[in-house]
């Protein structure tokens, strides 16, 4: 009996220790529960808008790539059911209705399923205003004399394509050709004394725009009264989009000649901005700073003299602010040439108008992406989705000179083959299929003192060095004296990938611990990058038998890794950390990728510190156990 009760203690604590064993060195073999977050949770939208949802998913803090995230609603639609991203449309109510959109995480690897669910309520359309202009504004005609009339519609300055009616005032005095359509010919009757006659274009509204009217005033006259000629007069270009404080130069043209002091330019409302002179063939509209959208109209007016009539032409305009964390990023490129390309818009994301760019591939030279101080000879990605607030530069596919506002009425496409030329776009978010980036280089913003960079913040599961690689210091990098260490290597490969960009950063190289505001960040499901060279001001990785290694770039690496593991033919660890303020590498290849406003970690919070074991794995073969360590 005593010998069984010592064989059952004996097995129970043998089972004990394996179990303390394999808990202890394989914990990157249990589940990783996540967390879904879907942007916004709540909205309130008015039938027939569109709204951008977007699906994160992290474990603690840190984000998770790789997997898929399906999604479904009852009622309205979904542009895709799979993806980061989807576009709802809101469907048509009668009354407020509001609908569940969830998003579900099947898991990846090591991490575990989640979701969630965001409550968009949709209320009944509400009708946005319109403006219609009538050209000319004023006319005189003899019997007989014909004289053709244009309207044109705009709403939240975009031109509108509605069915625009035509009629006469009084009744009967004249004809039209026609009782509807964008322009119509009046013809006037034979009158024995000078009468007065109205010509006007109506929009009678729908349930997405207002009804709105406007009128041509003209003078009949009487055979033998001499009479004024009409004229027209345009402005260029009759709709615009701005930020706050861009400029816009506005030209006038009449159909007559006339000196530039005839010329006269008023702007409504008032303070919506102001105007570089008050007469001249061209004037230069300065926007308001704003903080929400703002609608101006610009009107030149010819008063006209003995022969001529006067006449007028509008510029409808609006002014939008961007996010202020769009207005950060930007991605310029000298040439492109995309296939299948279409833009629609405006739709919603983050509570912005934004136009989407959808291309099934796109061939970018010469990039360069702000923020993250990235720059490449080129750059290919497949699947292209931009979310853009602003998209400028010139293609002939698209007409010529280019640029579309996030908020701007745009419907293009598809196209087959689209070449852009010297093009600035500001984006919320980007995602793709691949990419692949040949020469690339970062750099992180410099911002002086102590530490005079902020870095990039790459984070990855697993790494893996190979074809040789190198970690040395402390060196210099720039005005980084002795305070950073180069890492070099023939490849890394790192999956499940993210690289996120602090707006604000500080480190405490002592203590080994650093806080960060994430502003933006790349998230990849994998990242392999050849000819690495890369200047870190900090480190942590698991290596084997558990060996967390956490330095900063002031340390000595051959003081900190054991058995002079800093240099080698190949690397294997787990949970990496790296901070360059300078990387580069011959080609970056990026498996499914999005850019995106990430806030990830509130400012203040503190990273670096090691919370106990949380990896094992390393190809470089056995190492005695050792605590995580650093070095003071």
């Amino acid at each position: 009996m005593h010998r069984r009760r010592l064989f059952l203690v004996v097995l129970v604590v043998a089972i004990i220790a394996v179990a303390a064993v394999v808990a202890y060195t394989s914990p990157s073999w249990l589940p990783r529960s996540t967390t879904l977050t879907i942007s916004p949770s709540t909205y309130t939208m008015v039938a027939g808008q569109e709204l951008v949802l977007t699906a994160s998913v992290n474990y603690g803090s840190a984000p998770v790539s790789g997997g898929t995230i399906t999604w479904q609603v009852a009622g309205g639609s979904l542009n895709k059911n799979t993806g980061t991203t989807v576009v709802f449309t809101a469907p048509s109510v009668a009354s407020n209705q509001t609908f569940m959109i969830s998003a579900s995480f099947g898991g990846t690897g090591v991490y575990m399923s989640s979701s969630s669910h965001s409550m968009v309520t949709v209320s009944a359309s509400q009708a946005v205003t319109t403006v219609i202009t009538v050209t000319p504004p004023t006319f005189q005609l003899h019997g007989g004399d014909t004289q053709v009339f244009t309207a044109a519609v705009v709403s939240g300055g975009a031109a509108v394509d509605v069915p625009i009616s035509w009629s006469i005032s009084p009744s009967g005095v004249g004809s039209l050709s026609s009782t509807s359509g964008p322009s119509v010919t009046y013809t006037s009757p034979t009158v024995q004394s000078t009468t007065s006659v109205t010509i006007t274009a109506t929009f009678s509204g729908n349930s997405q725009y207002k009804a709105s009217s406007a009128a041509s005033s003209g003078t009949l006259l009487p055979a033998g009264v001499t009479g004024k000629k009409a004229t027209s007069l345009t402005v260029s270009p009759s709709t615009f989009t701005l930020s706050p404080n861009g400029t816009q130069v506005l030209t006038a043209s009449v159909n007559v000649t006339v000196s530039g002091s005839a010329i006269t330019w008023s702007l409504s409302p008032a303070s919506a901005g102001t105007l570089s002179s008050s007469t001249g063939m061209s004037v230069t509209y300065t926007a308001p700073n704003v903080q929400q959208n703002t609608s101006v109209t610009i009107t030149a007016t010819y008063a006209g003299d003995d022969t001529y009539l006067g006449t007028s032409g509008i510029s409808s305009g609006v002014v939008t602010p961007s996010s202020s964390a769009a207005s950060l990023y930007t991605l310029t490129f000298t040439s492109a040439t995309m296939t299948n390309v279409s833009l629609h818009g405006p739709i919603i994301l983050n509570s912005t108008s934004v136009t989407m760019i959808t291309a099934d591939s796109a061939a970018l030279v010469n990039i360069n992406l702000t923020r993250f101080g990235l720059t490449a000879p080129s750059m290919t990605i497949d699947n292209l989705v931009l979310y853009t607030t602003l998209f400028s530069g010139t293609s002939q596919a698209l007409g010529g000179t280019v640029a579309i506002g996030g908020s701007q009425s745009t419907n293009v496409g598809p196209i087959a083959t689209a070449s852009f030329g010297s093009f600035t776009i500001s984006f919320l978010r980007m995602e793709g299929a691949s990419a692949n980036l040949t020469g690339m280089v970062s750099v992180g913003q410099y911002v002086g003192g102590a530490e005079p960079y902020i870095p990039s913040i790459i984070t990855a599961p697993t790494v893996s060095m190979s074809n040789i690689y190198s970690i040395t210091g402390p060196t210099t990098w720039k005005s980084e004296v002795n305070m950073v260490s180069n890492v070099t290597a023939g490849r890394i490969d790192l999956p499940q990938f993210a690289l996120q960009h602090p707006s604000t950063y500080t480190i405490d190289r002592h203590s080994k611990n650093y806080t960060a505001t994430i502003e933006w960040s790349l998230t990849a499901s994998s990242a392999t990058a050849l000819k690495v060279s890369a200047y870190i001001v900090y480190f942590k990785v698991t290596g084997g038998e558990m060996v967390t290694i956490i330095a900063t770039g002031s340390d000595n690496p051959n003081n900190l890794i054991p058995f002079g593991l800093n240099t080698g033919g190949s690397f294997s660890g787990l949970n990496a950390d790296v901070q360059p303020v300078y990387f580069s590498a011959s080609q970056l290849q990026l498996g499914s990728f999005v850019i995106a406003i990430t806030p990830l970690y509130a400012s203040g919070t503190t990273m670096g510190l090691v919370a106990g074991p949380v990896a094992i794995g390393a190809s470089v073969g056995a190492v005695p156990r050792l605590p995580s360590r650093d070095l003071a």
